[in-house]
């Protein structure tokens, strides 16, 4: 719901602060693992333990400190370096204090030397930007042409990275932004430069009693804040994403007088105690990190262009990303165009298109453990909810179902005509399309037990990667589906299992698998668009070695599609079975879908190994494999237990990929892998170094 405010527009939106939630004492020390973690306050002072420290309201603060040396050390205002892409918040903040000269930050060592007053520049300021991990060749390549005070702005940065060599190095941190306090920061210098008076006229002095109280209520007015934040899905007002880089985002008004106190004495109780342990801060940082860019992927953006870091995640903006972003602002997630860049970059064209070129390439969110699944959960509820598809599910015949062919995506044959026929008397078949275009298919087996009717959709697809679908849209398809499906069939219960990732889930459908121990199914697969060094290459050691020592064993291998000696392996693998007391696959039903496949449905190989150094070949082992689309699965595989020759497995095996290779087909289904019933064969599997992929969760609906 958008809100006109002072003329500015505002959307709700899940609460993401600039800091995390408070959390209580008991439930923090409940929740430390590490038996060396320590407050954030202990671990900076013992980093810099042979430097000073300073612990001030903020990094600006700190910053209008260093300032005021250098001002009182030239007797005048000092000029200041300071990157044209930088927050014009801060520069506000300290304009009065200092003369500033920016710096073009695409190329910020040229930009320095080919600068008019480069030796009149009085110190430097390097931007730790959003939390990076490192900038150290730029700091090192800058000592090199320029011996003045350099200040490293680390206020994206939640613990320490780095340490000061020299009088001339400061570094300013934020720790508010990180930690759950109203106000803090820290300035670090030499043990060797003395600031006493500097910082007692503006950090220390507490004379206001006024004041003093008036910090106190501020700080216990955020903690409480910050409670109701953490124990309830808290929705923000946030403002919508700014076009224009030099407008003010915000009504925050900024003074450059230096404040005449140092951090409140209930923020630095909060930072000295087990509220504020650095480890348990930094791994939930990282977790909301983590379920942030799972969202964003979720929504369409690639993982390639997420930049996860420190204090949140970089996005590289592209074109197609910004529909997108603006949905996901929409419907509350807080993202940022930063920094707001201030107005005098204009005058130098050069600089103005270099920094206007690198705002409009990146986007900010700020993601610390005010981040949970349930507020991204809120977020997905709202796009879904918001989006109406034109989605049509329509009825078809075989014949059309069998000309429908999946183009460049995987699939499974248990989707495939005569498997759906062979396993059930009974099946409809079915097309999706979205808008005007088809975009899948999927087959339903009907099944009548103890007077119940069952509806069975096993192992279905979409076809994303073709049509370029998003994830949110495959949860909209598969919503659709079910809303569909409840109306189409009588009261029975829908039984779908999805290949694909779906939100059919539930705590309920949940509590049941767990309860019937129903297990996710998972399989590997092949990319056989790879070259054949490639999949070599990813091959474990053991399993690559077992391979050529099995190629040089001068077997001859023979494959076939005649269905009287397909029907021989099948009669060897039931024999197997019965000696090794395994389950394996359903004879009955294997024979029956073979016997009723068609070469323009499935296609059935088999290759047999044959041991041909004596007079008579004698057969060592057999596999077999279907291909059905772009897509080679691994169905069976029998050796001769008497003449059993090592390596047997691993050459027919090679063999049946590189025939699906030339046959055009686009993935190797290795057939399922069950490392708990099945240990020995799955690790056979595995060897492959296959890509593991898991099914959706079994979903279960009554129609």
């Amino acid at each position: 719901m958008l809100i006109n405010r002072n003329k500015k527009k505002y959307i709700k939106g899940i609460g993401i602060s600039s800091a995390p939630p408070f959390r209580i004492l008991g439930s923090s020390l409940n929740t430390i693992n590490s038996k060396n973690d320590c407050s954030i306050y202990k671990y900076i002072d013992t980093f810099y333990k042979d430097q000073n420290i300073v612990w001030t309201i903020s990094a600006t603060a700190s910053l209008k400190i260093i300032i005021n040396l250098i001002s009182k050390r030239k007797k005048d205002l000092p000029t200041l370096g300071i990157p044209a892409y930088y927050c014009n918040e801060v520069i506000d903040s300290i304009k009065e204090l200092c003369h500033i000269k920016f710096y073009d930050i695409s190329d910020p060592i040229s930009s320095i030397i080919n600068s008019s007053n480069k030796n009149q520049i009085d110190a430097i300021l390097i931007c730790n930007y959003f939390g990076e991990s490192d900038n150290d060749t730029f700091k090192n390549n800058l000592k090199e042409i320029y011996k003045g005070i350099i200040i490293y702005d680390n206020a994206h940065l939640s613990i320490p990275n780095s340490n000061i060599k020299s009088e001339n190095e400061f570094i300013i941190m934020s720790l508010y932004k990180h930690f759950p306090i109203r106000e803090g920061g820290c300035l670090i210098y030499s043990k060797n430069l003395v600031l006493g008076h500097e910082i007692n006229s503006y950090v220390y002095f507490l004379k206001n009693i006024y004041f003093t109280f008036k910090t106190l209520f501020q700080d216990i007015f955020f903690i409480l804040k910050k409670i109701i934040i953490n124990n309830s899905p808290y929705l923000s007002r946030i403002e919508r994403l700014i076009q224009d880089p030099f407008k003010n985002s915000t009504n925050k008004k900024v003074t450059s007088k230096l404040r005449n106190h140092k951090i409140s004495m209930l923020s630095e109780l909060i930072i000295k105690s087990p509220i504020c342990f650095y480890s348990k801060t930094y791994k939930e940082n990282k977790k909301a990190r983590k379920i942030v860019s799972n969202l964003l992927i979720w929504a369409g953006i690639s993982n390639n262009d997420l930049i996860l870091k420190e204090y949140g995640i970089e996005i590289n903006l592209k074109e197609e990303y910004i529909h997108i972003l603006e949905k996901l602002n929409q419907f509350g997630l807080p993202l940022l165009r930063w920094p707001q860049l201030n107005n005098k970059i204009k005058i130098n064209k050069n600089l103005l298109i270099n920094t206007l070129s690198l705002w409009n390439q990146k986007m900010y969110i700020i993601c610390n453990s005010s981040i949970d699944e349930d507020k991204c959960g809120i977020i997905k509820k709202r796009i879904i909810n918001n989006i109406n598809y034109e989605i049509n599910f329509i009825r078809i015949n075989e014949y059309e179902y069998r000309s429908l062919k999946y183009q460049i995506d995987y699939s499974s044959y248990l989707q495939s005509e005569s498997y759906l026929k062979s396993y059930s008397e009974k099946c409809y078949f079915y097309k999706i399309k979205l808008g005007g275009k088809i975009i899948g298919k999927f087959g339903i087996c009907y099944k009548k037990k103890y007077n119940f009717n069952f509806y069975i959709i096993n192992r279905m697809k979409i076809e994303k990667d073709y049509h370029s679908l998003k994830d949110y849209e495959i949860e909209i398809i598969y919503s659709k589906l079910i809303i569909f499906l409840k109306h189409e069939f009588k009261k029975g219960l829908l039984i779908l299992l999805t290949i694909e990732k779906n939100s059919l889930d539930n705590k309920l459908k949940h509590y049941l698998r767990k309860l019937f121990k129903i297990r996710g199914y998972q399989t590997g697969i092949i990319n056989l668009k790879n070259h054949e060094d490639v999949i070599k290459t990813k091959m474990k050691g053991r399993w690559r070695n077992a391979l050529k020592k099995g190629l040089k064993l001068d077997l001859n291998i023979k494959s076939f599609k005649n269905k009287e000696d397909i029907f021989k392996i099948f009669d060897l693998y039931e024999e197997d079975k019965k000696k090794k007391n395994y389950d394996g696959i359903n004879s009955s039903l294997l024979r029956k879908w073979f016997f009723n496949s068609s070469y323009d449905d499935v296609e059935f190989i088999a290759f047999q190994a044959y041991n041909q150094n004596s007079n008579s070949e004698i057969l060592l082992g057999s596999i077999i494999v279907c291909l059905y689309e772009n897509t080679a699965t691994y169905l069976l595989a029998v050796n001769d237990s008497e003449k059993r020759v090592k390596n047997i497995s691993n050459v027919l095996l090679w063999e049946s990929i590189i025939f699906a290779k030339k046959k055009g087909c686009l993935f190797f289904d290795l057939g399922g892998i069950d490392q708990i019933n099945n240990p020995g064969v799955s690790l056979f599997k595995l060897g492959l170094n296959p890509t593991l992929h898991e099914d959706a969760n079994l979903s279960i609906t009554i129609t």
